[in-house]
């Protein structure tokens, strides 16, 4: 039975280590949307963290995918917008405790004991905020937050996927006519 167990918190422990993407949105209640027709990005900016994850190329991978989505969405790209993108991206090292399942044979049987080891790992945050322009109010608010499994493997695809999702959850389209994204 021992055995068992210790076979259950191994998976408990696989499932921790999984990589899932945490996306949440927040918005200026009464704002209306319709009336953005246009937008421009701000120049992306790290906030803490390490820097090597979030280099020109990826800074422009990331403005690229906003752009298309924003574009899909009927938004115009302009000088003067009257949205601003502002793109925060953040990087930590986390640290987790978690219990390390063992197994000795003793003789007849195995017995098991448990101790503990500390796992760390990278949790990146890519935070992307709308301003209206005319006001300077932060009018929409998409935050995602993923373990970064690597530097450098299929960064694009990567990013592509985490933009996507936080704009999965921005529901308008540009224009008076065209409130809710479908």
């Amino acid at each position: 039975m021992r055995i068992s167990k210790s076979i259950i918190y191994l998976g408990l422990i696989s499932l921790a280590g999984c990589t899932s993407l945490k996306v949440v949105t927040d918005q200026l209640e009464g704002t209306d949307f319709s009336k953005f027709r246009t937008y421009q990005i701000m120049e992306p900016e790290t906030v803490g963290g390490e820097k090597i994850y979030f280099n020109q190329l990826n800074r422009n991978r990331v403005k690229n995918v906003v752009k298309e989505q924003m574009e899909v969405r009927n938004y115009e790209l302009a000088e003067e917008a009257d949205l601003n993108v502002h793109i925060y991206v953040k990087t930590e090292t986390k640290m987790d405790v978690v219990p390390v399942p063992s197994a000795r044979y003793g003789g007849y049987r195995y017995w098991g004991y448990e101790s503990t080891g500390v796992r760390s790992y990278k949790e990146g945050t890519l935070i992307i905020d709308l301003v209206d322009v005319s006001s300077g109010n932060l009018v929409w608010h998409g935050v995602a937050v993923k373990t970064i499994d690597g530097p450098y493997k299929d960064m694009e695809e990567r990013i592509r996927k985490v933009v996507v999702a936080i704009f999965d959850k921005y529901p308008y389209m540009a224009g008076p006519n065209t409130s809710e994204y479908q």
